[in-house]
């Protein structure tokens, strides 16, 4: 299953109330209070631990579809109090994460196997695809890509933030997007 999410460092500024205790109450474990607290910079460590929850949250989602964001019970494994691990855990299911950060945002890709993370391909424009795939949601608001004559569905996790949009969607399904358009047309 997959899972992305990306902030806008920029738009993220303006929320200036994630440091404050109440809210890390709500979202953060002890342990990644701890991270936070103690990282060179705890705004943007914040962000950091809440682009890895959110996607795991929406990889969760396609393997047991729930509702509600319960970014408390998402747990940020961490190998020192400075080094977060690659595992995160969610309702007894561990899963692996990689996060980029440059100057503009912080992304995080999320997959239940460490082998199907290294299979993650991001794009910023579905443009180059919508000429054989349609973005839809299926009724519990799952985003995919779905070919034109409904034959075939690609998962995708989208996230949007600010200026910044990240598909992610699994290169094996990329590498057969021109057969499958060939195959079912």
């Amino acid at each position: 299953m997959i899972g992305n999410d990306i902030i806008d460092l920029q738009v993220a500024l303006s929320e200036s109330i994630v440091l404050q205790q109440r809210r890390l109450d709500k979202i953060c474990t002890l342990a990644e209070q701890r991270y936070i607290r103690q990282a060179e910079n705890p705004w943007q460590a914040f962000w950091l631990i809440w682009t890895r929850k959110e996607a795991c949250y929406k990889a969760f989602q396609r393997l047991h579809y729930i509702h509600s964001f319960c970014p408390h019970q998402i747990e940020n494994q961490i190998d020192t109090s400075v080094i977060l691990s690659d595992t995160i855990c969610f309702r007894g299911k561990q899963f692996f994460v990689q996060t980029a950060i440059d100057g503009s945002k912080i992304h995080s890709i999320c997959s239940s196997s460490e082998e199907r993370l290294k299979e993650i391909h991001v794009l910023d424009d579905l443009q180059e695809l919508l000429y054989l795939f349609d973005f839809k949601k299926d009724t519990k608001g799952l985003p995919f890509l779905q070919t034109k004559n409904n034959h075939r569905r690609i998962p995708v996790s989208k996230s949007s933030h600010g200026a910044f949009t990240a598909y992610a969607l699994f290169k094996a399904d990329i590498a057969n997007l021109d057969a499958t358009a060939l195959i079912y047309a």
